[in-house]
């Protein structure tokens, strides 16, 4: 039942350490420099996946959701590079954070997921810390 928790703890580490490596990164570099470093390991990623998992490129509706996903990772990226390159880490991060309202709508709408309460109160807390942090955090 708890099978999700470890990959999504391993998540939540490296989403936690992309804010830091990148703000150390636009310490020297551009934004734009750091992208193609990103598409360079997420390249080797792909050719491990496909090398030793036995991983195949999709197709179909299903490889149309996956080339959606990889736009949407791809501007989500290029967005928050931008975003760190003009304010503190610290504010940015928790501000982007904030995604959690849309995906819960997104997924009540799209997916048929139910909207229950602790989902809205969970929700509303991730607001409210955003607006928090964006108010008296920079």
């Amino acid at each position: 039942m708890w099978y999700w928790l470890v990959p999504a703890l391993g998540a939540i580490f490296f989403l936690g350490a992309l804010g830091i490596t990148s703000k150390l990164a636009l310490e020297t570099i551009a934004w734009q420099q750091i992208i193609p470093w990103g598409a360079v390991c997420y390249g080797v990623a792909t050719i491990a996946l496909m090398g030793f998992g036995g991983t195949r490129f999709a197709l179909g509706s299903g490889g149309f959701w996956a080339a959606l996903s990889g736009i949407c990772l791809s501007g989500a990226a290029v967005l928050m590079m931008l975003t760190l390159s003009r304010t503190e880490v610290s504010v940015a991060v928790p501000i982007i954070a904030s995604y959690p309202v849309l995906t819960l709508i997104a997924a009540a709408i799209f997916l048929s997921e139910s909207i229950t309460v602790p989902k809205v109160v969970g929700t509303l807390l991730v607001i409210a810390g955003a607006a928090v942090i964006g108010h008296w955090g920079g």
